[in-house]
């Protein structure tokens, strides 16, 4: 009697008994997720692309910072993903050189690459996993990369993922426990 009464107060006040929040960043730099934001506004902020051939690929004009953008899967004008890293990101692509300062994308709690584990888990609390990278794994984070056998930059060793029950996720890459990439989406 108390398990029903229980559970029929848990789903009168709208929450489901295993609901997962979302507590990771909702923007990346200009790059915002659960806002509609359309991804012509981001695009135009960072400069227009070469190509309208998604993913969209930049790097910083120092050559130590790069980005890719693409939209969501069924609204293609609505920006989806993003993924700033400190390694090249982007292989057989158009890339194009940002017209803004990469380094200081950064998200609102002042997380950016370069920050530490701690602050991340500091700003975000615990994430729904931790994942360890190897060669097999974590390949998506290089759009364009081909075989498995290709080899392909130093993605990190570890990943600390943040996924609620909406469509947002934030996944930071850590390389000797520094972020070296941060991807930020809202997509299904």
């Amino acid at each position: 009697m108390w398990r029903a009464f229980i559970l029929a107060a848990i789903l009168s006040s709208g929450q489901q008994p295993n609901a997962q929040r979302y507590t990771g960043p909702n923007c990346l730099g200009p790059f915002c997720v659960g806002r509609n934001l359309a991804l012509r506004s981001v695009l135009k902020h960072i400069g227009q692309p070469a190509t309208k051939t998604e993913p969209f690929c930049y790097q910083s004009q120092d050559g130590r910072r790069f980005l890719w953008l693409a939209s969501m899967a069924h609204h293609s004008g609505r920006a989806g993903d993003a993924l700033l890293s400190d390694f090249p990101n982007c292989r057989h692509r158009a890339i194009e050189v940002a017209a803004v300062d990469l380094s200081a994308w950064k998200t609102k709690e002042g997380i950016g690459l370069g920050s530490s584990e701690q602050d991340v888990l500091k700003a975000y609390g615990k994430p729904s996993r931790k994942d360890t990278i190897d060669a097999h794994i974590y390949r998506w984070v290089i759009r364009g990369a081909g075989s498995s056998s290709e080899k392909l930059p130093h993605r990190g060793d570890t990943v600390l993922v943040y996924r609620g029950d909406d469509l947002r996720v934030a996944e930071f890459g850590f390389r000797n426990g520094r972020v070296c990439w941060i991807f930020l989406a809202e997509n299904e």
